[in-house]
């Protein structure tokens, strides 16, 4: 595996700010890890916020997101909790630059107690109902090997009442326990095709699983950064994040893909229909580039 590669120092700012407005531009629903915490986990990287704090600005290689190791430092301090005091006159009088360095850590602390973080690995649970049936989720969150934000969610259903699922329990006041060793489940199957992981998960539970999801955000191509495939000279000077989409259950109506860069046609799996969408969050000047070499049905959000 290739090293992480440090963006300069000049272009750590620019280079964060273009991200946080292509993944607001994307705008990733539920299936995909939550907005609000992706945008706040880039905001603490920059250096405007947190100095040289969590440096070195490392970006993958073959992704062109930041990296695991940048971003698990910012999650690392926010698992530590620190609480900053603030900078005495006395310390901005006689060491400027310890002063800026403590400043740059009061905003740091300040930004982590109070927003929510992506997280390197996470699973959760939640109930929808236990009427008149048990119907639940659980969404896996954790940024892969590459860097790349992925979430997979698994929707369960069972008879009302229904307690022991299997996978999970649920408890007198309708929550989630998750069952030990599903953890290691979904971490095996991070590379699994959906209807294989579908039929694994389907042979741990007493609940039927209707839908299964993946959602992946990333690569970010960028000018200097990563080429997985041979571009086009405009399309190598512009910005694109990408938003992979690809889910399987009883509301997908008919299988459907929409993906320029891997065409291949899907079939239905296991007797259920499938989907997968490709989404692109492009710099605004390089949308016809894009386009022109993509085709007309690729799915552009224009940025910048």
């Amino acid at each position: 595996m290739t090293s992480a590669s440090v963006l300069p120092s000049e272009r750590v700012v620019p280079w964060l700010r273009a991200l946080s407005a292509a993944v607001q531009a994307i705008a990733p629903h539920n299936d995909f890890v939550p907005m609000d915490a992706a945008v706040a986990h880039i905001q603490c990287l920059s250096p405007s916020l947190s100095a040289d704090v969590l440096a070195p600005a490392q970006v993958d290689p073959d992704s062109g997101m930041p990296s695991l190791a940048w971003m698990t430092r910012a999650t690392a301090e926010q698992a530590l909790g620190r609480h900053a005091e603030p900078v005495s006159d006395t310390v901005r009088r006689l060491d400027p630059a310890l002063a800026a360095r403590m400043d740059a850590r009061c905003r740091l602390a300040t930004h982590l107690a109070t927003h929510e973080l992506l997280p390197v690995l996470r699973l959760v649970g939640r109930v929808r109902r236990v009427d008149r049936q048990t119907s639940a989720f659980l969404v896996f969150d954790h940024i892969d090997p590459a860097g790349r934000w992925v979430r997979t969610r698994v929707e369960l259903s069972a008879p009302a009442g229904t307690r022991d699922l299997g996978l999970v329990q649920v408890d007198a006041a309708a929550r989630i326990v998750v069952q030990p060793g599903l953890h290691d489940v979904f971490a095996r199957h991070i590379l699994t095709s959906l209807p294989s992981l579908l039929v694994a998960l389907q042979g741990l539970t007493t609940a039927r699983v209707c839908r299964v999801s993946r959602a992946s955000l990333g690569p970010f191509w960028y000018p200097g950064g990563p080429q997985a495939v041979v571009m086009p000279p405009a399309v190598v000077k512009t910005l694109v994040l990408h938003a992979l989409h690809e889910a399987m259950g009883d509301d997908v109506p008919r299988t459907v893909t929409n993906d320029p860069l891997a065409p291949v046609s899907i079939t239905p799996a296991v007797g259920l229909h499938r989907t997968r969408l490709r989404r692109l969050a492009v710099f605004r000047p390089g949308v016809d580039a894009v386009r022109e070499w993509l085709g007309n049905d690729v799915l552009i959000h224009p940025f910048g």
